[in-house]
């Protein structure tokens, strides 16, 4: 999504007053400020971090109750989409560490 379209859509989520989890909205924010600092310095520059979270954090509820219709449980449900949509974890994977020198 260019930086455009992801203004677009939050501004849409807004005209719609969708309702959204101020909580779990500053903990994506925290999240992609520790965790992706190459991904954060880009959203910052462009403006987009505020949109990007509210975005991605509706794309998850959405997700969220499709798979409940589907049959899975809450919880499981809620950690899967969390894990496909709000990009939470870290930007690279540490280096394995080698126990054999």
């Amino acid at each position: 999504m260019t930086p455009t379209e992801i203004k677009a859509k939050a501004q849409a989520i807004r005209d719609r007053e969708e309702i959204y989890n101020l909580d779990l909205h500053k903990r994506i924010l925290k999240a992609w400020r520790i965790l992706r600092p190459k991904m954060w310095a880009n959203l910052k520059e462009n403006g987009t971090a505020e949109d990007l979270a509210l975005v991605l954090q509706v794309a998850m509820w959405n997700a969220v109750d499709q798979y409940e219709k589907a049959g899975m449980p809450p919880t499981d449900a809620r950690e899967l989409a969390e894990r496909e949509w709000l990009m939470m974890e870290p930007e690279n994977e540490p280096e394995p560490i080698n126990l054999n020198p």
